[in-house]
Parts: C-alpha cells; structure tokens; sequence
C-alpha cells in the first residue's frame, strides 16, 4: 500500500513537472483588448521550452504591434492630406509604435510538453494611453502635419 502511494505522488509530481498538471489558460476577456490596453496572443513550439517561449513571445510581439498599427492607419485615413503626409503620418506612427514596444509586458504564459515538443501560449499588452499620447505627440512635433492633423478625429477613430 506505501509503495503504491509512493508511485502515486511520484507520476503527479511527474506530470506536475512536465507541465500536464498545472496548466493555466490564457484565455478569456482579461486576455482581450479592451479600453486601456492592447492586447495579444501568440503560440510558440519547438523540442527546447526556453526556444517555445521566445517564439511565441515574439509572435505575440509581432502581432501587438500589427493590430495597433492596423488601427492607426484607418484612424490616419480619415484625416485631412493628401496620401503624402498621411504616409508621414502613418511612419510617424510606426516610428511611436516600436518605441513604445519596449514596454509591453507578457500577462500570462504558459508551456507543455506534448510528445516531446514543447507548446507556449504567450499573451502581452501595452498601454493605450500611452502609445497613442506618443504617436500624437510624434505627429503633432512636425510643423508640416500639425495643422492638418486633427487629434479628437484621430481619437475618435481608434
């Protein structure tokens, strides 16, 4: 009876250890964007946990940075200009964007091993206000493009 015991801890230990037991789900409205951050979710594998992580770490990086540029460009398409400035407006915005990527934090991680590979789901956000107070204050700074730009349009469209 001690010996079953014992091999009962140790195969929950064992897949405790692998990642099978403890597995906590990224998902649900905390994991979307929502009025104060964007947020993203990306996937990773490889045989190595450390290398699964870091794709979809980098996944998810990727994808935070695709869907808010993807708003600021049809919040920049409703402006005043012509597609020249509107193209300045819209480097100006990728410009605030990738600054701002350095302060995109992971909120929830998590890995498991599934025949001898390694699956990570990664979810990260960054702050509204502040990437879109950088991209406007990007835009604003330029002497051609502040007349034409209108910050409540811009706002409203986002």
């Amino acid at each position: 009876m001690k010996s079953l015991k014992y091999y009962v801890i140790l195969l929950c230990t064992s897949f405790a250890l692998n990642g099978f037991a403890q597995n906590k789900s990224c998902t649900g409205s905390e994991y979307t964007t929502n009025e104060l951050f964007y947020r993203a979710s990306a996937n990773g594998s490889s045989m190595d946990v450390t290398a699964s992580k870091k794709k979809a770490l980098s996944n998810a990086r990727n994808t935070i940075i695709t869907d808010i540029f993807s708003k600021i460009e049809s919040a920049i398409g409703k402006q005043k200009g012509d597609a020249m400035y509107k193209k300045k407006m819209l480097d100006l915005s990728m410009a605030a964007i990738r600054q701002e990527a350095g302060n995109i934090k992971v909120i929830c991680e998590n890995s498991n091993q599934i025949n001898q590979k390694y699956e990570s789901n990664v979810v990260v956000e960054i702050n509204k206000e502040s990437v879109i107070t950088k991209i406007i204050n990007q835009i604003t700074s330029d002497n051609t493009l502040k007349p034409l730009f209108d910050v409540d349009l811009f706002k409203k469209n986002l």
